[in-house]
């Protein structure tokens, strides 16, 4: 069964035993992309189901909304904007479980002789590097849904913010998952520049994440009482 198939063609259930299989892949990177995925489409739905008509403007300041800062024109805008964050989820659920087969493959390479060896640990360090980026491409395009997410939390119908704030929790979670797997590789890598650089990148996400997403779950908490 290719990756294609686990995040976009197989059932849930399919999908959840694959999980669930001895199996490395679909593994945690996985989970944290699908999570995130999950956390647009409820920004969606929230969307949708507040607006009758997509096509109206942003109304930018309401009587219990702040004004809220983005490129938006209309609310189809920000749903097709939250849409393509979605499926950019979906294809780095799919990357993360190819790199990842990519560097399991890297462990299996022969170790007889110097020069084997050599050339394994070149191949995993390789990997290493390629499963963190994707980690922290995952994580930071996290972070850049909440400037599109907030039209869900502060315009959605109150009857229905337990969904936006609902999908806050998954984003924030998913992130931090993301991040969980950046951390677990950053660990395995023998340069130090580039362990220092993606140390660095890995705080720069942390330290916009609660901030960004803070307002937003407070808000939502405010009306849920």
């Amino acid at each position: 069964m290719s990756e294609r198939s686990f995040m976009q063609d197989e059932t849930i259930q399919s999908y959840l035993d694959a999980l669930g299989h001895h199996s490395p892949t679909p593994g945690g990177g996985a989970a944290a992309a699908l999570t995130l995925a999950q956390s647009c489409a409820l920004y969606c739905m929230a969307l949708n189901v507040t607006f009758r008509d997509l096509d109206q403007p942003i109304p930018l300041s309401t009587s219990v909304s702040p004004v809220m800062k983005g490129q938006a024109k209309s609310v189809r805008d920000v749903v097709h904007k939250i849409e393509d964050f979605r499926w950019e989820f979906i294809v780095m659920g799919n990357k993360d479980m190819a790199v990842f087969t990519k560097l399991m493959d890297a462990y299996q390479r022969p170790k007889s002789t110097e020069k084997a060896k050599a050339a394994r640990q070149k191949q995993i360090q390789k990997q290493t590097m390629a499963a963190l980026d994707v980690s922290l491409q995952m994580a930071k395009l996290g972070v850049d849904v909440v400037t599109w997410g907030q039209y869900a939390v502060y315009l959605a119908k109150p009857n229905i913010i337990s969904d936006s704030a609902i999908a806050t929790e998954l984003l924030v979670t998913g992130v931090k998952c993301a991040l969980i797997n950046a951390k677990i590789n950053l660990k395995s890598l023998d340069d130090v520049d580039k362990r220092q650089q993606k140390s660095v990148e890995i705080q720069l996400i942390e330290d916009k994440l609660l901030p960004s997403t803070n307002p937003l779950r407070e808000y939502c908490q405010n009306l849920l009482g």
